[in-house]
Parts: C-alpha cells; sequence; structure tokens
C-alpha cells in the first residue's frame, strides 16, 4: 500500500508505504511505474488558492525504493517524469522474490515531490497507483 504524506510544513509531500509481491513466484519490476497525480491547485500571488492547468512546476524525485530479497535501490536507474499533473516513477531492471517487498529508507519517503518550497494543496494529496508494463495511462 502506497500513500502520500505532507512534509516540511506543507511544501512537500513524501510517498510512503510498500509494495509486496504476495505470489508463489519472483516477478519482474522492470518497467513496473508508480504513477501519482499531483493537485491542479495552487496559490496566487495574493495567496488565494486558484486551479491551473499548467505550469505548476512539480519537482518529483525518487528517494529510495529498495527491499527485502536482496534488492538494493531501484532509485538509480528509474526513469521520473512529470507530465499534465501526473509524475510517474518507471522502474528498470530488478526482481521481487515471492513474498518480498519494496520499500523506502528509514524514514520511509520512496518518492519526494515538492515546487522550490511553495506550499502544496493540503486538502488533496497526491493519488498513488502502480501500473504494470503496457498498462494505459488514464
Amino acid at each position: 500500500t502506497l500513500r502520500a504524506k505532507v512534509m516540511d510544513a506543507g511544501t512537500k509531500y513524501g510517498i510512503v508505504g510498500k509494495v509486496e509481491n504476495p505470489t508463489n513466484a519472483t516477478v519482474s519490476l522492470d518497467g513496473l511505474s508508480l504513477r501519482v497525480a499531483l493537485s491542479p491547485w495552487a496559490k496566487d500571488a495574493l495567496g488565494v488558492w486558484e486551479r491551473r492547468q499548467e505550469g505548476l512546476q512539480y519537482r518529483v524525485d525518487c528517494a529510495w525504493i529498495g527491499g527485502s530479497g536482496g534488492v538494493g535501490n531501484l532509485c538509480q536507474n528509474a526513469k521520473v517524469s512529470v507530465e499534465n499533473n501526473t509524475a510517474t516513477v518507471t522502474l528498470s531492471g530488478g526482481t521481487l522474490c515471492s513474498g518480498c517487498e519494496l520499500s523506502g529508507p528509514p524514514d520511509g519517503v520512496l518518492i519526494s515531490i515538492h515546487r522550490n518550497g511553495q506550499e502544496l494543496d493540503p486538502k488533496s494529496p497526491p493519488l498513488v497507483a502502480l501500473a504494470c508494463p503496457g498498462d494505459e495511462m488514464g
């Protein structure tokens, strides 16, 4: 289960949680994507919240994704992109053994999201979903 938490006095989101492999087989992580729906709301120059279609300039960093079963930090080879208020972190390579899990470091943050110190929408934290290779975004 993955979820967002508000950090740094509302100027950063952290994606925390874990991804488990409940199957009886080792699975490939190559092409697995963590998709994060980001809020279109931002404060204008007067401090009033307004909905924007573009130009929010979210910064998304793959902080640390690793786990049990000898899985090291997969962020080293991950591709991070942001388009239309959706951030995608796509893993490249790696496997996850049966019963193993992916998680973050001791602070739990797998992915960090911010807008250069600007306040983020506290009423609409990011929604996080997993997508396998070939899944359509929508």
